[in-house]
Order: C-alpha cells, then sequence, then structure tokens
C-alpha cells in the first residue's frame, strides 16, 4: 500500500514537472515569435512596406510620396509614412495577442 502512494505521488510529481517543461518550452518558442516581429529578426520591415506600397503603384501607377490621405480638405499624412505607422501598430497588437498565450 505505501509503495503504491509513493508510485502515485512520484507520477504525479512527473506529471508536474512534464507540464512545467513543455509550458517553458512553449514560453520560450512565444517569446523568439514576439522577437522576431518586434526585433525584425530575419526580415526587413522597409522592404515588405515597399513590397506592398508596390503593388499599388503597379495598379494605380503612382507612388506612395504621390498619395496623401486628407480629411476635410486638410493634408494628413502621405501613403508611405501612413502605412509605416500602420504596420507598426499591427505589429505591436499582434505581438499583444502572442504575448497573451504565454504562461506567467
Amino acid at each position: 500500500m505505501i509503495n503504491f502512494v509513493i508510485d502515485h505521488d512520484i507520477e504525479r510529481r512527473d506529471n508536474m514537472l512534464t507540464k512545467m517543461i513543455n509550458n517553458k518550452l512553449i514560453n520560450n518558442k512565444l517569446q523568439e515569435i514576439i522577437n522576431y516581429f518586434e526585433l525584425e529578426e530575419g526580415f526587413n520591415k522597409n522592404d515588405i512596406i515597399y513590397d506592398i506600397l508596390n503593388k499599388i503603384k503597379e495598379i494605380d501607377n503612382h507612388d506612395a510620396e504621390e498619395i496623401i490621405l486628407e480629411w476635410d480638405g486638410n493634408y494628413l499624412t502621405d501613403l508611405d509614412e501612413f502605412t509605416n505607422q500602420f504596420y507598426d501598430q499591427i505589429i505591436i497588437g499582434v505581438c499583444n495577442v502572442i504575448k497573451s498565450f504565454q504562461n506567467k
């Protein structure tokens, strides 16, 4: 009877240890993904934005600097600056969602 209790405790401890290791591995992988986006590891943000804006140019035959945003007749910004700011906010939002899956 005592052996059963000891074996059960060992099994429970092993399960908890396995879960802790798995959580650590998951958290590490999630942090790698966050770093990839936040630190621009392995890609260049400006290249991505440039490629997207070039598709607009191909469609409308305009450069991003030629396209402006106005509100009620007032100049706000050009498309190039807007896309940079928009991209930054998207990355922040994506990283916040990924961070929400990390176990503390």
